[in-house]
């Protein structure tokens, strides 16, 4: 599974702001065992000189995207 992660700081307005984004592969299990898949720990750095909080506390959103990769891919160009 592809995985990726967006990272946005909000301003007092709401509008959003672009912090960081991650994207991950994670590998598929074996048939048999179900449950939720895992991510390994993530961090961001938001710097302070891209505070928009307007002195208030930080407020962020974090999207995740996730798509299964299907395997075994080939690329379907022609070879030269």
């Amino acid at each position: 599974m592809a995985a990726a992660l967006t990272l946005t700081e909000l301003d007092p307005a709401g509008g959003e702001h672009p912090r960081g984004l991650r994207t991950l592969l994670v590998p598929a299990r074996a048939p048999g065992q179900g449950g939720p898949a895992g991510l390994p720990p993530v961090r961001f750095v938001l710097p302070q000189a891209l505070d928009v909080s307007g002195g208030g506390p930080r407020r962020v959103r974090l999207r995740v995207d996730c798509h299964y990769v299907d395997a075994p891919a080939a690329c379907a160009l022609p070879r030269e």
